[in-house]
């Protein structure tokens, strides 16, 4: 998670760093694009990572969050939910799953103030 943390934080720097993403897996690929802001790039990136390593929860949450920002939000909630499966403590996934039912922010038909506050204080806690 840290890689990750680091990478977005790098933003488009990071993706200058390698030609064409040679040699890279697919999760460094799926950041790359991220923070590129090349989320339709990413997204497919984030599902083939999270295929590959189906037990680390950080990719899914990856997955769930860029699949949130392009509006699928069953996909989403889906993948956010097998983070939580995967680390019930996964502070990312519950602020993903905080954002999809967050009545203030998402056009999500869901929405739900409850659940939005208890995805946050699961990610704070």
């Amino acid at each position: 998670m840290a890689l990750a943390f680091a990478a977005l934080l790098a933003g488009p720097a990071l993706s200058a760093q390698a030609p064409a993403d040679a040699g890279r897996d697919s999760f460094s690929q799926a950041m790359s694009a991220y923070s590129a802001d090349q989320l339709a790039k990413a997204l497919p990136l984030f599902a083939l990572a999270a295929r590959e390593s189906p037990g680390e929860a950080a990719r899914h949450a990856w997955y769930a969050e860029t699949a949130r920002r392009l509006d699928s939000m069953a996909l989403a909630l889906a993948e956010s939910r097998r983070a939580l499966a995967l680390d019930s403590c996964s502070s990312f996934a519950h602020t993903v799953v905080a954002a999809l039912y967050n009545p203030q922010f998402s056009l999500w038909g869901s929405t739900n103030a409850d659940t939005t506050w208890a995805h946050l204080n699961a990610a704070i806690g």
